[in-house]
Formats: structure tokens, sequence, C-alpha cells
């Protein structure tokens, strides 16, 4: 489990405002908010990118703000991040974009990480492009290679930032049913940052929406669209 307590962040102006949440293990949990609600730093002070003001992030009982160096390295090994705009290193294929994380961090023989790559790019559904560089991959080809990369260490929690944000429909639907499949498949503890309602409804067990800094709510999406708030009901007629 993540516990998260009274956590604030400030950089110019107040960001986060004292949140607590806790994430369950093996949930899909969605963190659901407009852009530039603080949903992103957020999750990257969850996992130790962003050192905060204020509060405590446990994961399984170990302090990611406050740790031992040691403890906190466990912690990391536990954990998998899909950013935004996938992040992979040009100069790299493929395999090796998937093989660093291993490499760096893993006591492994070759031949086992081959085998996890190998592992990781068939759970996202694109075998045999591991000679290719991210030049010649399209959007949705990186995002997948951005998840296998995530998944290939077999971490507990799995954060993902924004995972359709910048594809075109089609390619949203197929992330989608990949994310929701995969979550299935690993039994792991997924979650999502998006303002993609449609993303949130199919793929969520549970939804904290964060807005001015706060979580407004967390709970079930059948109650959060029984909620009668203008701005939450502009998610299912997608204004934003």
């Amino acid at each position: 489990m993540i516990r998260v307590r009274d956590l604030e962040v400030n950089f110019d102006f107040p960001v986060l405002k004292g949140v607590s949440l806790d994430i369950e293990d093996e949930e899909f949990l969605v963190i659901l908010g407009k852009s530039g609600s603080g949903k992103t730093v957020f999750i990257k002070t969850v996992v130790g990118l962003i050192r905060p003001n204020r509060g405590e992030v446990s994961i399984d009982d170990i302090s990611v703000t406050n740790g031992e160096p040691k403890e906190l390295l466990k912690a990391r090994k536990n954990i998998g991040f899909v950013f935004q705009g996938a992040a992979l290193f040009d100069s790299l294929t493929v395999f090796e974009n998937i093989a660093l994380p291993l490499r760096e961090h893993f006591s492994l023989t070759k031949k086992e990480i081959k085998d996890k790559v190998k592992k990781s790019l068939e759970l996202v559904e694109l075998e045999g492009v591991e000679k290719l560089y991210p030049a010649q991959l399209s959007g949705g080809m990186k995002k997948r290679v951005a998840i296998a990369r995530a998944i290939a260490y077999e971490p507990k929690y799995i954060f993902f930032d924004e995972p359709t944000t910048g594809l075109d429909p089609e390619t949203a639907l197929k992330i989608t049913k990949l994310l929701k499949d995969l979550w299935k498949k690993i039994k792991g503890t997924f979650i999502a940052v998006t303002h993609d309602f449609g993303f949130t409804e199919e793929v969520a067990t549970r939804i904290a929406w964060l807005k001015g800094g706060r979580f407004e709510f967390v709970g079930k999406v059948n109650e959060f669209k029984k909620l009668d708030v203008k701005e939450i009901q502009a998610y299912f007629v997608k204004t934003f």
C-alpha cells in the first residue's frame, strides 16, 4: 500500500495543499483533474522525483520522504513510471531502452535481460521491434515501448502520466484497452493521471478528483458521475 499524508508542494505558488490518500494494492486508481491541477506533481512527489515542502509518503511502510538511501532504493525498485512523452532515449534502440534499467539496477545475465525485454514487448503487443530506434516509431508505438520499459522489471506499482494525451482517438482507445488488459494480466497496482474521462470510465476501479491542490472526491466511477457539480458534468460532454 502507498500512504500519502498531508502532502504540500509549493513552487512560486501552492500546488498541493495538504493532500492525503491511500492507494490500495492491485487497484487501478485514476487521478482525474484539469490541466494544471497538480496531478503530475502529485505522482512525481509520491515516487520521489519531487521533494515536498511538508507531508509524508510511504510505500509498503518505507518512507519515501525521509527514508534511508538503502530503503529508498528498495522502494524505487518496486516502482515503474511511464512519462507523458514516453521519454525514450533517441540514441538507443528499443531493446536498449527497455534493457537500460535492468542493467543499471539489477544483477541479471544477458539472457535474463533478453528474456525480460522480449516478454515485456509481448505484453504490450509489440514484438519484433527490438532493433528499431524511437525516430522509426509512431506515437502509439513509443507509448507501448515506454510501458514495456516500465513493466520489464516487474514492479509492484506503475504510474502513468497522461497515457492517452497526444494520441489520435483510435490510438488512444487502443492504449486504453492495452492498459486495462495489462492490469488484469500482471495484477499490479496502476496509478494514472489524466483529464480524459473516457479513459477513466473504462479502466478505473477508483477515482481521485484533484482540484485546486486538494482531492475533492475519492471513490467509485458511478459515485463520481452522480455528483451534481457543473465542472464534473463537463467531463461527460468533453468540454475540457
